[in-house]
């Protein structure tokens, strides 16, 4: 049996702290790395009102606003799984990004807070994939043994939240991750 295709998906979230339920994800963006104009967006309501100064500095956005105009957490993670799964098909998605733990521990813990425990997309076939394997890749080595390039490049070609609005992206101070 020869294994399933797969397709990787590169993830960024805002959030206003750093470890999930004390503090709020506040946006998540995503796109296919094959297909950046297949791309996924939403700014989330906060959960509370708890945030790290930096954090906001950092991610532009405004509490104050989102509890407004934020998307529902249950609605928004609805809508994340959905687009995972229809741009996923038939294959295995896998997640990607710059500082994937960090991503990871947001969107997983909001997976399953939303959504309930079964409701995490391919559960483990969407695995966190570290930014370490991807940037070593661009040196053409992971660890000590030669990968192929291309694959790494590729991931850091373009930038992976197309649809995020420009004011958003112009008080970004950190690396988006690209696809």
């Amino acid at each position: 049996m020869s294994p399933r295709p797969e397709t990787y998906i590169s993830v960024d979230v805002e959030a206003s702290g750093p470890i999930p339920g004390e503090f709020s994800l506040l946006s998540i963006g995503a796109c296919v790395v094959t297909n950046t104009g297949q791309n996924f967006y939403s700014e989330l309501k906060p959960l509370n009102d708890n945030f790290i100064a930096g954090a906001m500095e950092v991610n532009g956005l405004s509490l104050a606003k989102l509890k407004l105009e934020g998307e529902e957490p249950t609605a928004a993670m609805a809508r994340f799984r959905h687009w995972i799964e229809k741009v996923s098909a038939d294959t295995k998605p896998v997640f990607v990004g710059f500082n994937a733990t960090f991503d990871w521990s947001f969107t997983h813990w909001y997976f399953v807070k939303f959504l309930g425990a079964g409701s995490v997309p391919a559960r483990s076939a969407f695995p966190a994939w570290t930014s370490k394997p991807i940037l070593w890749a661009g040196a053409g080595f992971y660890g000590r043994k030669p990968i192929k390039r291309k694959f790494a490049l590729f991931i850091l070609r373009k930038p992976a939240i197309p649809t995020m609005p420009l004011t958003t992206l112009k008080n970004r101070r950190r690396f988006l991750p690209e696809c």
